[in-house]
């Protein structure tokens, strides 16, 4: 392991961005090591289920969990979409959480590295999708992915994006509008 230091007094780290997302892969390792096979791990935002939902009173018959992606212009329980899945993390950062109104300008908490003011791009929303397998930090990873790629905005994330194998990134727009892009053709 390495050591960080801040070079100056008052200088501090914050690591808001990836918590849920460590949380959630710690639960996951804890459930795993009871051997819990199939479970959803729900931290607003931050979703990660374990193997896929048992169907019928019969063990070992399982059909993949559906996870709603929130429609960010519409109020609680509204989806974009569902995603069906199993073994994975769904990571969502956005515009439509955690914010304030102040003269009829909404500012929200992504802040922007440049000026320190709330990112201003064309986004709503991107969630990071990916596979747990073989990654015991599936789900930080997405989480600190899910921030940089919803900063940069839609090109740039994208660009980020795929430098990363196996994760796929759920853009949705402003308008309404909703882009898919895989890193790479390793998922789902």
């Amino acid at each position: 392991m390495g050591t960080v230091f801040l070079a100056k007094a008052g200088m501090a780290l914050d690591l808001g961005a990836i918590v849920k997302g460590y949380a959630a892969d710690e639960a996951a390792r804890i459930l795993r090591e009871k051997g819990v096979k199939r479970a959803i791990i729900d931290l607003g935002g931050n979703i990660t289920v374990l193997g896929g939902k048992q169907t019928g009173i019969l063990p070992g018959k399982e059909a993949p969990w559906h996870i709603g992606i929130q429609n960010p212009a519409e109020k609680r329980g509204i989806y974009s979409m569902i995603i069906p899945c199993r073994n994975t993390t769904l990571v969502t950062s956005g515009t439509y959480e955690r914010f304030f109104e102040q003269g009829g300008k909404r500012y929200h908490h992504i802040l922007s590295m440049k000026d320190g003011f709330p990112v201003d791009n064309e986004l709503q929303s991107v969630t990071i999708a990916g596979s747990l397998e073989g990654r015991p930090s599936a789900s930080m990873f997405a989480d600190a992915l899910s921030t940089s790629v919803f900063a940069l905005g839609y090109t740039a994330g994208l660009t980020l994006l795929k430098e990363f194998p196996g994760f796929e990134a759920i853009f949705i727009f402003k308008g309404g509008e909703i882009r898919r892009a895989f890193s790479d053709d390793a998922f789902l």
